[in-house]
């Protein structure tokens, strides 16, 4: 009976030593989640104080529209307005590509950090089995929160260059132009131009906001300039020509 006791007794001090391991890898876990929430807390009030300059520059553009309308007795007069007027312009346009570049860094980033998270706690718990931890592991779906991503990236985009796909396509043939499927936005191709719109030529970056390796952008690229009618050293120059036009509609 003392043997069997004892053998019970062990038996409770293990189970006791694992529940022990298991609750401090969950607290680790928390920890963790709170720190990348803690994180993104601070960048996302970055983004409402960005988001805040683009709205006070807006409210200098209309300041500014008026005053030319006020000051258009002369010729002079409203030259001397209406450059200055192209320079605030040009500077809200700045903020606004600012702005949509840092918030899908931001998130890129993230979600990479989670994903080397999410594999390095698999492969330490893997080696001691506990299939509850790579069970809730498995359940972040990074995936999904790449695809929430670009869906928002599209709608940002689309509301500064909403002619953009028009654009684009006009530098194709009617056969190679692009034509996306209901509910669709932007296909990878026009998300790749649309990334070099705003200013991020570097394929390496473009794969990472895309989570695309580097060969596979420059396939979509040279793919889609072998189509253009457009010499292929000349695409990305038509490219960045494409303009925001929303702000034309605001001038009228």
């Amino acid at each position: 009976m003392p043997i069997i006791e004892r053998e019970q007794v062990d038996g409770i001090e293990k189970q006791k030593r694992s529940l022990t391991i298991f609750s401090s890898i969950i607290t680790v876990l928390a920890v963790l989640v709170i720190i990348f929430a803690f994180i993104v807390s601070k960048q996302l009030k970055k983004l409402r104080i960005a988001d805040q300059i683009i709205v006070n520059k807006n409210n200098d553009l209309n300041a500014a529209n008026e005053s030319l309308m006020k000051v258009n007795a002369t010729l002079d007069s409203a030259n001397r307005a209406l450059s200055q007027f192209n320079i605030k312009l040009d500077e809200a346009n700045m903020i606004k590509d600012e702005y949509i570049g840092y918030f899908f860094n931001i998130h890129s980033d993230y979600i990479e950090k989670l994903d080397r998270l999410k594999r390095s706690i698999e492969k330490n718990v893997r080696e001691k089995r506990y299939e509850e931890v790579i069970l809730a592991l498995n359940r972040l779906n990074t995936n999904f929160e790449r695809e929430n991503l670009s869906h928002s990236f599209d709608k940002v985009f689309l509301s500064l260059f909403p002619r953009f796909i028009d654009d684009f396509n006009a530098l194709f043939d009617e056969e190679h132009q692009i034509h996306l499927h209901d509910g669709q936005l932007l296909n990878s191709e026009l998300r790749i131009f649309a990334l070099i719109r705003l200013g991020i030529h570097d394929n390496e970056s473009i794969g990472k906001i895309l989570n695309y390796s580097v060969n596979t952008i420059y396939t979509y690229k040279t793919k889609v300039k072998n189509k253009s009618f457009i010499p292929n050293e000349e695409f990305e120059d038509r490219i960045m020509e494409i303009k925001a036009v929303k702000e034309v509609k605001e001038i009228i």
